[in-house]
């Protein structure tokens, strides 16, 4: 069995096991990549079984009782399959911001001074269409 630890892009070991309540020596294993994500061992083993620790809290919801759009919605980011039943989910991290009516994506780069296309990436919009009461992460 082995067991990893998730690590967000560009922070560093000691943060990722300081937040994940593991010492700085259990977070000195082999860097790998786990689906596009960078993670660490921390334990290793025998065994074809991985654990995976993250110290973001992740969610699983039911696409059949919520739809995408809610969960985008409420301010998650979808990190696992979205053709799938079930999809993973995780909090964004930067500056919570709620659209406002009349708003566009526009006004909203020019009120942060970044680009559109920063906003669309980091929340993974396909349009730069909003509507009142989206959470976007900054």
């Amino acid at each position: 069995m082995k067991e990893v630890c998730l690590i967000n892009c560009g922070e560093n070991r000691r943060k990722a096991g300081y937040i994940s309540g593991l010492s700085y020596d259990m977070m000195q294993g082999e860097e790998q990549t786990i689906n596009g994500l960078r993670s660490v061992v921390v334990k290793s083993g025998s065994g074809d079984i991985t654990i995976v620790r993250n110290y973001r809290p992740l969610l699983a919801f039911d696409t059949q009782k919520i739809a995408l759009m809610d969960i985008y919605a409420m301010g998650y980011t979808i990190d696992g399959s979205e053709n799938e039943r079930w999809v993973v989910a995780s909090r964004q991290e930067g500056i919570k911001y709620i659209v406002h009516p009349l708003e566009q994506l526009s006004d909203i780069a020019k009120k942060f001074d970044v680009t559109e296309r920063y906003i669309m990436d980091a929340n993974n919009l396909k349009t730069n269409r909003l509507f009142v009461g989206q959470v976007l992460y900054v």
